[in-house]
């Protein structure tokens, strides 16, 4: 079983590339960044357990923004679905930008 986590860690992922994660929407831009609007792309790589739902969090790529990051892993944790099965771990991506100003 640990052969088969550290295959799939070691293991490039093609969902990386559409650098959006479903569970987190535009609305969810954190309001403490609305004036200096930081954007960018946060690589993570989730660990899911048996139930589909997401156990772990590490940042491998930062936005360079510590709280896009760490809002990313945070909303992963709370809302991040996976079909129930064998626990594994994916890397993905998240392309945060920042609103229109209002």
């Amino acid at each position: 079983m640990l052969a088969i986590l550290m295959a799939l860690m070691s293991s490039p992922n093609p969902a990386a590339a559409s650098e959006r994660l479903p569970w987190i929407t535009p609305m969810d831009y954190p309001a403490a960044l609305a004036a200096s609007r930081p954007q960018g792309i946060v690589q993570v790589r989730l660990t899911f357990g048996g139930n589909g739902r997401v156990t772990g969090c590490e940042i491998l790529k930062s936005s360079r923004s510590s709280i896009l990051d760490s809002t990313t892993c945070a909303l992963s944790q709370r809302r991040g679905r996976a079909k129930a099965g064998a626990p594994r771990v994916q890397v993905l991506s998240h392309r945060w930008t920042a609103p229109a100003p209002r």
